[in-house]
């Protein structure tokens, strides 16, 4: 038996950028997201991001710097949402968190000097406060969601993603760095399911996941191009023995396979044995 798993993602040549697919079966050759499942679970949290980049701004009042930050961003009381690491941001004075002025929708603290020598000295203007934007980086937060357990839905693969999330958010490629998060969750999950169900025991077997990169078709490309990039493997000898391979092991094994294969079924000839067959009337 050979089980492979596979998250994916798009690749556009052109522009070199993951996450995008040309739909030749569209009127327009739209380009729109892929894994789209992916896509879908990541808006919130990117939304959430985008928020937080724009509603926090940094500034310098006289020699001091400053932090202005959103008064939703400091309600601890949310059940939801994207959740500062005030404790590296916010200069503390006996436990207490610095608080230079409140304003209508907002506080103004000072910063810590843990939070100051992780960033340039350029993104501290010395005139009007400017917002964060990239240096919210992935050490700064992380998310709340209250998230159902439903083992194969939107839910299951949000539970795999939420804790990286903000490494996911904050990456020039966040459908990439998603599709790989999950490939290897999903790989340590369904090795569980394999080495505890009884139905799979004494059986040979291979389990493959891997990261599959789809390739954008060109104009006129009857079929896409995909790149399957292995992840981890777990092989059954069907006598007791097993074992798991990592990725190196994994690209040395393969490149020891012959590319030949003689039990290859030519697909053409096939349906065509299938078109000269001899039809069989089914009696009702």
């Amino acid at each position: 038996m050979v089980i492979i798993q596979a998250s994916h993602v798009g690749y556009d040549p052109e522009t070199e950028a993951f996450g995008s697919y040309c739909r030749l079966q569209t009127t327009d050759n739209k380009k729109t997201a892929t894994c789209g499942k992916i896509d879908d679970v990541l808006q919130w949290y990117q939304d959430e991001y985008r928020f937080a980049q724009n509603n926090i701004f940094l500034g310098q009042d006289g020699d001091v710097r400053t932090i202005k930050i959103d008064n939703q961003l400091l309600d601890e009381r949310r059940t939801e949402g994207l959740f500062l690491d005030l404790e590296k941001m916010i200069l503390r004075v006996g436990g207490t968190m610095k608080l230079q002025r409140t304003l209508s929708t907002s506080r103004v603290y000072l910063a810590a000097d843990e939070f100051c020598q992780l960033l340039p000295d350029d993104a501290w203007p010395l005139g009007p406060p400017v917002a964060i934007g990239s240096h919210l980086t992935a050490e700064l937060f992380s998310y709340r969601r209250e998230i159902s357990g439903d083992m194969e839905g939107h839910n299951h693969m949000e539970n795999h993603l939420i804790n990286p999330m903000p490494w996911i958010v904050t990456s020039p490629a966040p459908l990439l760095i998603a599709a790989q998060v999950n490939t290897q969750a999903e790989f340590d999950r369904t090795f569980r399911t394999i080495v505890r169900s009884h139905q799979y025991q004494d059986k040979q077997l291979l389990f493959i996941s891997c990261l599959n990169i789809d390739i954008s078709p060109q104009e006129g490309q009857l079929f896409p191009l995909t790149k399957c990039v292995p992840w981890a493997a777990y092989i059954q000898d069907g006598k007791g023995g097993s074992r798991t391979l990592e990725q190196p092991e994994i690209i040395e094994m393969l490149m020891q396979q012959s590319t030949g294969n003689p039990d290859q079924i030519d697909l053409e000839a096939a349906i065509q044995q299938m078109i000269d067959a001899r039809e069989v009337t089914i009696a009702l």
